[in-house]
This record gives C-alpha cells, sequence and structure tokens, in this order.
C-alpha cells in the first residue's frame, strides 16, 4: 500500500481488468458515481428553478400588499400624515 493514501484509494485505483473485459471494475464504479451526481444536479437545479418562481410570487405577493398599503394610508390621512397608533386621541 503506498504511503500517506487512505485505505481505500490504493485499491479502488489499482483495479486490473476483470478477465474477458476490457474495461476495469474501476470504470464501472465511476461511471455509476458520475450518473448518481448528474442525477442529482438535475434534482438540485429543479429544486432551484422550482424555488425562484416561488420567490418571484412572493415578491408580486408583496409588492400588491405594499401598495394596498400605501392607499389604506391615505384614505385614512389625507394630509399625508401618519400617527403611530400610541398618540391617537
Amino acid at each position: 500500500m503506498p504511503v500517506g493514501l487512505p485505505g481505500h484509494l490504493p485499491n479502488r485505483y489499482s483495479h486490473r481488468p476483470r478477465p474477458g473485459d476490457s474495461r476495469p471494475e474501476i470504470a464501472d464504479d465511476l461511471h455509476r458515481e458520475n450518473n448518481e451526481l448528474k442525477e442529482n444536479l438535475r434534482q438540485a437545479r429543479t429544486e432551484q428553478n422550482r424555488l425562484k418562481e416561488t420567490v418571484t410570487q412572493y415578491a408580486r405577493v408583496i409588492h400588491v400588499l405594499e401598495v394596498e398599503n400605501h392607499r389604506l394610508h391615505e384614505q385614512s390621512h389625507p394630509e399625508g400624515v401618519v400617527l403611530p397608533f400610541h398618540n391617537r386621541e
């Protein structure tokens, strides 16, 4: 075993081809791992897109609420002065 390498690395990278097979076992392992990573990335991107849409919807809702709040303030105090709740008589 080479010095300084974790226990699984020497075995993983020193595989010999299986009899009758032109590809070493490590190639199959790496191909399988690569496919899993691609799927994880696809799922993460799908989730990211979904979250972006949700944020956009929330931004629209917040904007509508801000406009409604502004209109209510204008209606309740036409002169443009809004008094804090504790100072009202």
